[in-house]
């Protein structure tokens, strides 16, 4: 999808990357849609992480789920520990 100034200024729910098989990926909180009001236009998959950026502190955040109706994300703190 091609970006121009409509689409990144406000983002229709249709031109939303909705792909639930594209497997894990980390984003940028810029990059996720969380509303009408982002700029995102990815919808992120369960087990992603992001990462939010506010005042020099990076912040990771797990995604546990999506609200299909919204297509907003619900975070976790992230677990990096070594699995056995």
């Amino acid at each position: 999808m091609e970006l121009n100034e409509l689409n990144q200024a406000t983002p229709d729910v249709t031109s939303i990357d909705r792909n639930e098989k594209r497997g894990w990926r980390q984003w940028n909180m810029n990059q996720i849609y969380m509303g009408q009001d982002s700029k995102g236009l990815y919808r992120t998959n369960v087990g992603d992480i992001v990462e939010d950026i506010r005042g020099g502190i990076i912040r990771f955040k797990e995604v546990v789920s999506v609200d299909e109706s919204t297509l907003y994300p619900n975070f976790c703190k992230p677990n990096f520990r070594k699995r056995r």
